[in-house]
Formats: structure tokens, sequence, C-alpha cells
């Protein structure tokens, strides 16, 4: 390994230790719609690939009754602040146990999302049941099987294609260590999508054909992340540009069967998916989308208010840099501010401006941009009420992903120039440090009663 590639991969070696610092300390649920996607990781690890709509119900499945109370348990702590988790709680979640009854249970925010992402959650559940283990033990299992598969897949991709040090810098950022510290898919969705986007670069710079087992590798990891993320999409794209450059039939069909398996999913999902009360909302997602494609001045006009409202904004960048939790445990201004500046230049330091810069940039960037749009546009169909000057819903961490994606198209130059990769490697150390630090500290002051 070149010394660079090396120093990538002890970065990401520190990063995953201070998330599993983080799955240590962290109370269980802490990440947003956690409760739900376990809900979801149990329904598979029973032979579950759809949620159940009952007439008059949300989506859910039929999950074990012991979890639920386990789930509902927790429910307390994790959307106030000012409740702490005391060791009684801690107690009596660690006596709770599977019953072996089932009872319905709502988990509507994961109906659109194809169940293979779960996989990691559901083997962890199934194996945690098989040796008998108590439902809070199970869980921790899960978050660290899940933890230990990011690693996996992220070390797998730096040794494929090198990434740049603003794009672990990225990984860096409180909000990401804290999210592969759960065991929700936010952090598995990014690792594959690293995954994704290292075997199509390493390709494309080699213009090398892919193997049948890489292929297969490249096509299950779009197809996970773009189902599963809706937003990502756009990351289709990336079969027909490596079949325009090297005509091999078996990229073709693995994107034409790929894409039309995920957007038959989405549209499949969308259909059967029942996660609102309608009588909050006069009109459907569907009936939303057809009112905005014949009335584009409304469409436009809610993308323009919501840009330019600069309250949203500095909540996109705070969520985007760490609103830990339920967004209730925030940092003081000036962390957010502080590391802002440095991932700011980190970017510039890794920034390449050649012209030169070929097909491949411009569609990463283009592909970034479409997940943003696509970002906007699912929230204005599916979450923003009726009768809003603005898109709601949008958090800063859906951004993570198409910063991930920029930062393969416009970056990579700082190894090319000793003092500006000196300079970007300090700047990535000192965000890491600066981030757990903080994040240590406002995990533990907000979640626990300290005597």
């Amino acid at each position: 390994m070149r010394s660079s590639k090396a120093i990538s991969f002890l970065f990401l070696c520190l990063i995953c230790f201070s998330s599993f610092i983080l799955a240590v300390i962290v109370p269980p649920l802490e990440s947003p719609d956690e409760i739900d996607h376990i809900k979801r990781a149990y329904l598979l690890s029973q032979g579950k690939i759809m949620l159940s709509s009952p007439p008059g119900m949300l989506s859910g499945g039929m999950i074990d009754s012991g979890l639920e109370q386990y789930l509902e348990f927790s429910n307390k702590y994790i959307r106030n602040i000012d409740v702490k988790i005391t060791q009684e709680d801690i107690k009596s979640l660690n006596n709770m146990k599977w019953s072996g009854e089932k009872v319905f249970s709502p988990a509507p925010g994961t109906g659109y999302y194809f169940p293979a992402i779960y996989a990691p959650h559901a083997m962890a559940l199934s194996f945690s049941k098989f040796l008998g283990l108590k439902i809070n033990k199970s869980y921790y299992v899960t978050r660290f099987f899940v933890l230990s598969t990011i690693f996996i897949i992220l070390a797998y991709s730096f040794y494929i294609y090198e990434p740049s040090v603003f794009m672990v810098a990225v990984l860096a950022l409180p909000m990401n260590i804290f999210q592969e510290s759960a065991a929700s898919i936010d952090g598995i969705s990014l690792a594959i999508t690293v995954l994704a986007i290292s075997i199509f670069m390493a390709a494309q710079k080699n213009r090398m054909d892919l193997n049948a087992s890489s292929l297969f590798v490249f096509s299950f990891s779009v197809l996970a992340v773009v189902t599963c993320r809706t937003h990502m999409l756009p990351l289709l794209c990336m079969f027909f540009i490596m079949y325009y450059y090297n005509r091999k039939r078996p990229v073709l069909i693995s994107g034409v069967a790929v894409s039309i398996f995920s957007v038959a999913w989405t549209l499949i999902a969308m259909k059967t998916t029942v996660q609102y009360n309608h009588t909050l909302h006069a009109l459907s997602p569907a009936q939303r989308l057809v009112y905005y494609s014949t009335h584009p001045t409304s469409f436009f006009m809610m993308f323009y208010r919501t840009l330019t409202n600069t309250d949203i904004l500095s909540g996109y960048q705070w969520e985007f840099i760490g609103s830990l939790g339920w967004l209730t445990m925030n940092f003081d201004w000036k962390v957010y501010l502080i590391i802002s500046l440095s991932l700011v230049a980190t970017f510039a330091l890794c920034l390449n401006i050649k012209k030169n810069a070929g097909f491949e940039r411009v569609s990463m960037i283009s592909m970034a941009l479409g997940a943003v749009f696509i970002v906007f546009l699912s929230l204005l169909l599916t979450c923003t009420d009726d009768g809003s000057k603005e898109i709601l819903g949008v958090q800063g961490r859906y951004f993570t992903l198409p910063v991930i994606i920029l930062s393969y198209a416009t970056l990579g130059i700082e190894r090319e120039n000793k003092i500006r990769y000196v300079a970007s490697i300090s700047l990535l150390s000192f965000i890491l440090i600066f981030s757990v630090s903080n994040t240590v500290r406002t995990i533990v002051r907000t979640c626990y009663t300290i005597n």
C-alpha cells in the first residue's frame, strides 16, 4: 500500500473506533427513526419482505411483544433531553426478554426501503435470539455487528480506490460517527455508497472491464442504496457511463435490470405503504406530483422560499455536521463554526480545478446535484403539510451522500502536493479529535445523570 492509502486506512480505523466508543456509551434507540429500523430488521429476520397495511392503520408488521415493550420503554427519554437515563432504567431494559408472542406494530417510515439493507441487522438479531440473549443485549450485538460490517465495507472500498482527504473528513463529522454507532441504516447506506462509487472510479480510472464478481458487487451495492435512499437514484447513471466507455453488454444488462427493479420497487412501495393519516393531508404524494407538474411556478417558488430562508439553511448546516439523537443533542454554535471552517479549508486544499476534468467529473457532479434535487422533491411530495410555504422535513444529514459523490468528482489533488497533503491531513486530524471530544461530552451531559 502506498503511504497515503495507509494513512487513509489509519484514519478509517480511528473513525470506526470512535463509533465503537459511542456504541458503548449512547443509550439505546437514540438515532432518528431507529425504533422503526429495528422493527423492520426484526420482520426481515422473520422472513417478511413487505410491510402489512391493515385497514385504517399505518403500515407495519407482527413483532415480538417483548421487543415492542422494549421499544416503547425507550420512548420516554429518546425525544426528551430533560429525562435522563437512570440505573433503574438500565436494569429494566436489561431484564426484558423475548416473549414469543406477536403484536402488530406500525413502522411506516421503513416501508419504502428494500429490506436488503437490513440484512446485517436481521442476522445479528436472529443470532442473538439463537444464543438466548435478552433483548437489550441483542440490541447491542446488532449495533456492534452493523458497525463491524460498515468498517469492512469501507476498508474494502479504500483498498479499491483511495478517497480524498475531504471525503474522510466527512466521515469524521459528529453526525456520521454517531450514526455509524447506531442500529439504523445511515451508516450502512453510507458505506455501501462509498463501495459502489469506489468500484466505479477504479474502473473508470483504469478503463478496465469489471469481472463477473466485481460487477455483481457493484450492481448489488447500487441496488441496495437506491432502494433505501430514493434520492440516490442518480447513481444508476454509473452503469451507463461505464457502458459508454467499455461497450460491454453485461454492464448494460445489469444497469437496465437494476434500474427497472429500483424504480418498480419505489413505485410499489409508494403505492402499498400507508405512512400518514390522510385526514391531515388532502393530497396523496401522487396527486401532489401531478399538481406540481402542471403548476411549475408553484413548484419552483417552494424551492426558492426554502433555499432563501436563512433559518432553514442554518438548520441544514447544523444537522449536516451533527444534530445528534432525535435532533435534540446540539453543540454550542462555536463548535459548528469551527468544524464548518475546518471542513471548508479541507475542501479547498483537496479541490482539483484542472480544466481537463473529463466526462466522469461532470457526470459525478450532475449525480450529486440530482440527488439534492430529489431530496427536496421527495420531501415536498411526502412530508410537507398542505398550505406550507416551504418544503418541510428535509434534514441536513440527507446531504451527506450527495457530498460523498461530490468528493469523488472534484477532489483528490492534495496527494500531488506535499504541502497541501500535510495541511489537509492536519485538518482531518483536528476535525476528528474535535468532533469526538465534543460528541462524547454532549452525549454524557445530555443522556446521563452525573453525581
